[in-house]
């Protein structure tokens, strides 16, 4: 995986394009339930927050990008998910709220920012604090608290609906890590089918992944044509949140791989190969499109300190610098903003024997 410098806007962006559409093929009837109708509004309110918590540029700034996105998905992902798994539903008149044992709740969310706290009242959530059923003014102090929507009145109905029903995630298997991914997609579809896509399931062609590739996504399609339709390589995508990337594996047989970093707008491509091919591939480089052999040129010592001294394990074939020792320093990577990389690298997979 390409670890591609992005944005608090990038990263932000990234998770607005990966909320799924609503309500899609959802309808009331597949809820069930005197209060379907209700819960199904509430999956349209809660969905509706997290979209203007993803494109509000202010609240969640700090003084860098990945601060900056850990305020973000404390607030959209893990506080949401430990109040709607650790409270209990209640109402007042016909708004629906969440009442939170403070154990409870910090037994699911396990991290030391409070932030969530001040954050979700831009957006038309408050809080409660009680001690022993007296108000308190603030979760410090506090021995439970309330969460109140005004931005829904059936937000809660609808997460604690859902909480009920959040299928178990196998992460070395499914295209998520955590159940509470699809709660910050509002993925309901994934949830309520019981059954989240394998990750050999999902299609690199996906709305989701095609949003995300945004204006490249001419030539996400084009490469993703060349590599499971040209080359039979097959996809395997999974969502990498703490990037946050799609990142898509092509495969063939032989297990070797081809893989896609897929981020808001911008993708990478990148092969790993063993010293022996690119030994091969160095002197054969002057066959190769030119920009083959600048990719083959720029691989290099990447000082990981395996070999104890930078460069010793280092070969130089026909000008290209090879490590014996970290594959890490064998991949060959291509962004999507050099067409003629892109057009290179394929033609260094085309020198793979994938059977």
């Amino acid at each position: 995986m390409q670890n591609i410098e992005t944005t608090y806007e990038d990263k932000a962006e990234f998770l607005k394009r990966n909320v799924a559409d609503f309500p899609g093929t959802l309808a009331p009837s597949d809820i069930g339930g005197p209060d379907a109708a209700a819960v199904f509004e509430g999956l349209g309110q809660y969905r509706e927050l997290l979209l203007a918590m993803y494109s509000e540029p202010v609240a969640f700034r700090a003084d860098n990008a990945l601060d900056g996105y850990h305020n973000l998905t404390y607030t959209a992902s893990f506080f949401p998910y430990a109040v709607m798994t650790a409270g209990n539903l209640c109402w007042e008149g016909a708004n629906s709220y969440f009442l939170a044992d403070k154990k409870e709740f910090k037994k699911q969310y396990r991290k030391p920012s409070m932030f969530p706290f001040q954050a979700l009242e831009n957006f038309g959530v408050y809080f409660v604090y009680k001690n022993r059923n007296h108000s308190e003014t603030s979760f410090a102090k506090c021995d439970a608290f309330e969460m109140h929507f005004e931005c829904g009145n059936h937000i809660a109905l609808a997460l604690s609906f859902l909480a009920g029903r959040l299928p178990a995630v196998n992460p070395r298997e499914d295209y998520v890590l955590h159940a509470m991914d699809f709660v910050a997609m509002a993925d309901y579809g994934a949830i309520l089918s019981g059954n989240p896509l394998n990750r050999s399931m999902l299609s690199p062609l996906d709305g989701r992944l095609l949003r995300v590739a945004g204006e490249r996504q001419g030539l996400w399609k084009k490469l993703i044509a060349e590599l499971t339709g040209v080359r039979s390589l097959r996809p395997s995508c999974s969502m990498f949140p703490y990037l946050p990337a799609w990142i898509v594996r092509m495969a063939g047989r032989t297990g070797s791989a081809v893989i896609l970093t897929l981020v808001s707008g911008r993708f990478a491509v990148e092969i790993g190969e063993s010293a022996d091919t690119l030994a091969r591939l160095a002197w054969e480089k002057d066959s190769l499109p030119g920009a083959a052999g600048r990719l083959l040129e720029s691989l290099g010592c990447i000082g990981c300190g395996r070999c104890g001294v930078p460069g010793k394990a280092i070969d130089t074939v026909n000008g290209v610098s090879i490590c014996r020792e970290e594959p890490y320093a064998r991949r060959i990577v291509a962004e999507e903003k050099d067409e003629a990389e892109i057009d290179a690298l394929m033609a260094l997979v085309d020198r793979r024997t994938w059977s």
